[in-house]
C-alpha cells in the first residue's frame, strides 16, 4: 500500500492550480534571490515561474510533463516524511499513553484472566426496533 500515489493524468484544474503555485514559490524565491544580490539564480527562477505559470494557466495541458516530473522528483522525500511522522506519532504519543495505562493498571479491553469466573461472556441488550439494524451509522 502506497502512502502516496502519483498522478498520472491530472486534470485540468490541477494542472491550473499547479501552474498558480508554481507561479508563486518560484517567484517568491526569484525575489528571495534577488533580495540576496544573487541575481542568476533569481533571473532563473523567475524565468521558470513566468514560463511555466503563465503557461500552464493558459494552456493546461503544456505543463503535464512538469507536473508529474516534479511529483516524481519530490516523491522521495513525501515517502521518507510521512514514515517519519508515522514514526514520530507512535513512539511519542502512542507509546506514552500506553505505558501510562498499563502503569496505572488500566485496561480497556478487559483481558484480565480471572480463572474463578464461570464465563467471559457480558450479556448485551439487543435493539428494540429491528429497523435499527439497517440504520448501522
Amino acid at each position: 500500500m502506497s502512502l502516496i500515489r502519483i498522478n498520472h493524468q491530472p486534470s485540468r484544474k490541477d494542472l491550473r492550480v499547479f501552474a498558480v503555485l508554481w507561479l508563486i514559490f518560484l517567484g517568491g524565491f526569484g525575489i528571495l534571490a534577488y533580495n540576496k544580490a544573487q541575481v542568476v539564480a533569481a533571473i532563473v527562477l523567475l524565468g521558470l515561474a513566468l514560463v511555466v505559470g503563465l503557461l500552464g494557466i493558459i494552456l493546461p495541458r503544456s505543463v503535464r510533463l512538469v507536473y508529474v516530473g516534479s511529483a516524481y522528483a519530490t516523491y522521495p522525500i513525501g515517502f521518507v516524511v510521512s514514515f517519519l511522522l508515522l514514526t514520530v506519532i507512535y513512539f511519542l504519543i502512542l507509546t506514552p499513553i500506553g505505558l501510562i495505562m498499563r502503569v496505572l493498571g488500566h485496561d480497556p479491553l478487559s483481558r484480565k484472566f480471572d480463572p474463578n469466573r464461570p464465563s467471559y461472556w457480558q450479556p448485551k441488550e439487543g435493539q428494540k426496533n429491528p429497523a435499527s439494524y439497517f440504520k448501522q451509522y
